[in-house]
């Protein structure tokens, strides 16, 4: 479900009260779907915040993983953020 266009629109609509979307990325996880936000938060004196939030569904439920760096850092540690990303063991 977390790759149709109706649940992206969702999350983000239910979000976007908190955070404005820089982008979202659709990932896949031992075989499971996920899709990746980039956010700013729109809380005052977070404008160099990002917050990178995955989100994997499976027949059993929905994992996150959220991580956040400054807006200068975000390029390097988007690797870092995949590799902690990758190691969830989905609920399968």
């Amino acid at each position: 479900m977390v790759r149709t266009q109706e649940w992206i629109d969702l999350a983000k609509n239910t979000m976007s009260v908190i955070f404005d979307f820089k982008e979202d990325t659709p990932f896949e996880l031992a075989g499971f779907n996920g899709h990746e936000f980039v956010a700013m938060p729109k809380q005052p004196g977070a404008e160099n915040v990002r917050l990178v939030l995955s989100m994997l569904e499976t027949p059993k439920g929905r994992t996150a993983v959220s991580c956040v760096a400054d807006e200068k850092a975000l390029d390097e540690m988007l690797p870092t953020f995949r590799i902690i990303r990758d190691g969830v063991t989905p609920p399968a």
